[in-house]
């Protein structure tokens, strides 16, 4: 039972005993003043269940929504890659009839004594292999869209949400997970490394629902502050709205930081605009920005710039690894940082890194 409503039921009990006391020795005035407090207890303890069943009902529902997300995603990658299989058959039986079609040209041309002409069999030939490119690309794209729709990693998704939900009590609507949002496997490794490590500060590079979670991790701690630095102002008003209402100000802060040109080991990049030095030290770094729209090897900065301020043995959270880009900045950042390593943590589209 939580705390408010069992401080209600305490007091309508002691309310009861006061009124029966009263009642007994003839204090009318008493015992109706009691009265009154005992329909005024009752009132608030409705009041408190009617909440509680409310933020019940509505975590129900959310669970719900992502089921059914999950169940739709599954679809349209399935409809995908049918598709996408459907345009290789296609692709493989043209390039085999140009191959036929080439090949009787080629003997007919041999046959008839006359020799081939070298520019047009190198022409040829160049398209084939243009064509074989394209359908090794079209066979790559099918690969992953089989991957990402078998069965385990979705369930294994659901499974981390449920596990993630069942951490918390929490009211009112949550923040979504997935799309840009981190995905629940790498969301409650976060919560689980925070819960087990207990960290002062955690430096999230992008904010949004991991925000949300960071924070609620940390308050339940009793100790720490997670820092989300956020390029566009409209989202980092979103994330700021969405801490406030779920009380959790106090332990988040989120700042709006421009991308500016930042010079690194490997050229100048655009990055976040904001002094290392109001950030450290970092026990916890969440590297989930700035998107990749914004440049390539977007998020290749952040360790060139950060690595001064993470402490001996702090974690490094690199989100949507599934990309070359992000792949290509971590192997950067190995190659640099000869205290950085894998720590051995990895899904389909996270890995984490340890600062030694």
């Amino acid at each position: 039972m939580r705390p408010r409503s069992l401080a209600a039921l305490s007091a309508i009990a002691v309310a009861a005993v006061v009124g029966v006391v009263a009642a007994l020795l003839g204090s009318l005035d008493v015992a109706l003043a009691v009265l009154v407090v005992l329909v005024g207890g009752v009132a608030v303890l409705g009041v408190l269940t009617y909440r509680r069943a409310g933020a019940t009902a509505a975590r129900a529902h959310a669970a719900d929504r992502r089921l059914r997300e999950l169940r739709d995603d599954l679809a349209r990658q399935h409809q995908a890659t049918s598709t996408a299989t459907e345009q290789i058959r296609r692709q493989v039986a043209r390039t085999d009839r140009s191959v036929a079609r080439w090949q009787s040209d080629l003997e007919a041309t041999v046959h008839a004594g006359v020799a081939p002409p070298l520019d047009k069999v190198s022409a040829r030939l160049d398209g084939l292999d243009s064509d074989l490119r394209h359908l090794r690309r079209r066979v790559e794209t099918v690969r992953n869209l089989v991957n990402a729709a078998r069965p385990g990693p979705l369930l294994t998704q659901m499974q981390a949400l449920g596990q993630l939900r069942a951490k918390f009590d929490v009211s009112g609507p949550l923040p979504d997970v997935g799309g840009w949002a981190l995905d629940p496997t790498a969301l409650l490794w976060l919560v689980d490394e925070i819960e087990r490590r207990r960290p002062e500060h955690v430096v999230e590079c992008g904010s949004g629902t991991s925000t949300f979670w960071i924070a609620m991790a940390l308050r339940q701690n009793g100790r720490g502050r997670v820092t989300a630095l956020d390029h566009l102002d409209e989202f980092a008003g979103r994330t700021r709205s969405t801490l406030e209402r779920h009380g959790l100000s106090e332990v988040a802060e989120v700042r709006h930081a421009p991308l500016v040109t930042t010079p690194t080991p490997r050229g100048e990049f655009p990055w976040y605009d904001v002094d290392p030095a109001t950030l450290g030290p970092i026990d916890l770094l969440v590297v989930d920005g700035p998107p990749e729209a914004t440049g390539p090897l977007a998020r290749y900065p952040a360790l060139p710039v950060l690595h001064g301020a993470l402490l001996p043995d702090s974690h490094v959270l690199v989100d949507d690894v599934h990309r070359e880009d992000e792949r290509q900045a971590i192997e950067h950042w190995l190659d640099e940082l000869p205290r950085l390593r894998r720590a051995g943590y990895k899904n389909d589209v996270s890995e984490v890194l340890t600062y030694e």
